[in-house]
């Protein structure tokens, strides 16, 4: 049953464009657009910052005000200093909420641009980025370039409240104000020149985690397959020495991290004694009154937290940087084809051309092909949907190649169900059919077409049942069939197939063939395989060697003997 919550349709995606091209292009391109809301946000951060600097000063003055006994003078600096602070937290708490909103947005935003990459890049993604990087990114590093803006507005309202305490230190005693004006900035710089380390050893140990990711992402994977080949305790070593090489890099990362922390303790609590012993000694000899040196000592307090906040700064744009770095190359990534959308594809169905190997596909045509060389059946179902480059040769639709139309013309007009599909976890009913277009009706003629309606049936939940990763609790011939039915549900107007009864056994594979001939009548339909059972039903095979054979199944097994060899063997 369908809740409201899964009626609720997601946010719309955003379409500005990003800069992959460095890791600053990409920071600023995700960041535009959210110029005025940051600005806001470092506007409210000076604003705080400002008002917990003056609270300090405004105590002693209210301290000096109650010394000489003025009662009314004394309540209206009280009041001033309590307006002060609701003043104070009042921008905190109003910057933190839109900084928060802004981290949120711009993780999003990253995400978006990573699933669409994804989306567009298809097998060259994984072949270029493992899935455990793409997962460790879309999780940690996209937060970490998002929480970059709120660490830009604390700094902000820190650099210019530290300037007006030290305006005020400044104007009240000249040994105090010199020794702030030039105390801070050298703590600043102490500070900042852990940056270039922090970064280089946060950049190794966040690579080092992606690889790990990987590798208990294979194990999960194949833990069955390992045990029964013996090779789980080879894995497990590989795991273990990872494992200790993340825990080293992470220990390296922590020992800059805890010079961070004894630095924000140690270095301003020197600068803290430093600045109470002279104020102490001038309030000794007449120069300072009592409220003057409470002050003092409040804004020498204070000054700590600019300290501490240009530390954070330190850290975040370190783990932004990282994080842009890894978020840039996942969207380098060359996409799979290429398409430059310059015209229209033909209104009508009509045929579907690969010119490399000669290959035609008629608009109602069901097409098996069988390749006397592993691979290369592949690489014709490839060119007929565009997933391969146009430099390996551009199929046709109606004489117009299809990377001269747009990708999603093509991709909607086109559908490649290849050789290992991926099932997502889950619900199997979102599993079939993410956009919830169709009825149980309609879901269970497709799941009856791939001979799959008996793997829903034996589910305690039925549709509703929610699959594991990679439908982990499902056999290979059901996750088969499962996905087969989401392709035929598709119904695209060509419907190019890999081995899709490989997992099954021969019995369910004749079913499936019929089946499948009959839910794809009137529909273009390629099928690259060496089953009998789906070579038998086709209108028309083709045999790929050095010299193309076309016809009937029964006819290429009579006069092409490399033919029979191929399909009684039944490789691929």
């Amino acid at each position: 049953m369908t809740t409201q919550e899964d009626t609720v349709p997601p946010p719309e995606l955003e379409t500005t464009p990003l800069d992959p091209s460095s890791r600053s292009g990409l920071i600023l391109s995700v960041l535009r657009g959210r110029y005025s809301t940051i600005g806001v946000c470092i506007a409210l951060g000076i604003l705080s910052g400002i008002a917990e600097g003056v609270v300090p000063i405004g105590i002693g003055y209210a301290l000096d005000t109650a010394l000489g006994r003025t009662d009314h003078t004394m309540a209206a600096v009280g009041t001033a200093v309590a307006a002060v602070i609701v003043v104070a937290i009042f921008c905190s708490v109003t910057r933190f909420h839109l900084s928060e909103r802004t981290r949120i947005a711009v993780a999003y935003r990253l995400n978006q641009a990573i699933g669409r990459r994804a989306a567009e890049a298809g097998p060259a993604l994984p072949a270029q980025v493992p899935s455990g990087e793409v997962a460790t990114t879309v999780s940690d590093d996209t937060a970490a370039v998002g929480a970059l803006p709120n660490a830009i507005a604390q700094f902000a309202g820190a650099v210019i409240a530290s300037l007006l305490v030290s305006v005020y230190l400044l104007t009240r005693s000249l040994p105090l104000g010199l020794v702030v004006l030039i105390g801070v900035p050298i703590l600043v710089l102490v500070t900042a020149k852990a940056f270039a380390p922090l970064e280089a050893r946060q950049r190794e140990h966040r690579e080092l985690l992606g690889r790990l990711t990987v590798v208990g992402a294979d194990i999960a994977r194949g833990l069955r397959v390992l045990r029964g080949i013996g090779g789980a305790p080879v894995l497990r070593e590989r795991f273990d020495r990872l494992s200790g090489e993340v825990r080293r890099a992470g220990g390296r990362v922590a020992g800059v991290q805890a010079v961070l922390a004894a630095a924000n303790v140690a270095l301003p609590g020197i600068f803290l004694v430093a600045v109470i012993w002279i104020g102490a000694r001038l309030a000794a000899e007449g120069h300072l009154r009592p409220g003057e040196l409470v002050a003092f000592y409040g804004c020498a307090a204070y000054l700590v937290n600019p300290v501490s906040t240009v530390s954070g700064l330190v850290a975040r744009l370190s783990e932004a940087t990282v994080g842009a770095a890894n978020v840039a190359r996942i969207l380098r990534t060359e996409a799979s084809g290429a398409f430059d959308g310059t015209v229209s594809g033909p209104a009508k169905p009509t045929m579907l051309a690969d010119p490399v190997s000669g290959i035609t596909v008629g608009a109602d045509e069901f097409l098996a092909v069988v390749a006397a060389e592993p691979g290369e059946g592949e690489s014709v179902a490839e060119r007929l949907t565009a997933v391969a480059g146009p430099d390996d040769g551009s199929a046709t639709m109606g004489g117009t190649p299809l990377h001269r139309m747009t990708r999603t013309e093509v991709r909607r007009r086109i559908l490649l169900h290849d050789a290992a599909p991926y099932l997502f976890s889950g619900r199997l009913r979102d599993e079939l059919d993410p956009y919830g277009e169709h009825d149980d009706g309609r879901l269970f003629d497709a799941l009856r077409a791939a001979c799959a309606t008996d793997v829903v049936t034996q589910l305690d939940d039925g549709l509703e049942t929610v699959l594991g990763e990679d439908g982990h609790q499902l056999s290979g011939g059901q996750r088969q069939r499962i996905m087969l039915a989401r392709a035929l549900l598709r119904a695209p107007e060509v419907l190019v197939l890999v081995d899709p009864t490989s997992a099954v056994d021969a019995s369910t594979e004749v079913e499936i063939a019929h089946r499948l001939r009959e839910n794809r009548r009137g529909r273009a339909t390629v099928v690259v395989a060496t089953g009998p059972a789906l070579l038998a039903v086709a209108d028309r095979v083709v045999y790929l060697t050095d010299e193309v054979h076309s016809g009937r199944h029964t006819e290429l097994l009579d006069r092409v003997p490399a033919y029979r060899a191929r399909t009684m063997r039944g490789d691929t």
